[in-house]
């Protein structure tokens, strides 16, 4: 009885997605999380595919750009939370002068 030769499984196509739907994603992890959209768009640039190449180039642009939007933004946060910082500190100071030395209390309660 002679053996039946070996069948090789069918291969599926692969699925191409949509490469707008990518480039958004892209754009919107660079803005949305850049400390993440460095390395994702290193490793897509490190893929001999030009196609994820371009992904990995959109994710790295954008993650510049959310890099320094997130830099400005903190920029305007400091300094719009500067004299605020200072008035509690001074007040934090000012208290602790006033105290018997800043030290166990001495079983005092706090006030």
């Amino acid at each position: 009885m002679p053996s039946a030769p070996l069948q090789r499984p069918s291969v599926l196509p692969v699925q191409e997605g949509d490469p707008r739907a990518a480039q958004r994603a892209a754009v919107w992890l660079g803005l949305s999380l850049p400390y993440f959209g460095y390395p994702i768009g290193w490793a897509f640039i490190m893929m001999e595919n030009h196609k994820r190449q371009a992904i990995g180039r959109a994710c790295i642009l954008w993650s510049t750009i959310g890099l320094i939007a997130h830099f400005v933004l903190m920029i305007f946060a400091s300094a719009a939370l500067t004299p605020m910082m200072v008035r509690l500190l001074s007040a934090a100071m000012s208290s602790q002068g006033g105290g018997s030395g800043g030290g166990g209390g001495g079983g005092v309660g706090l006030p």
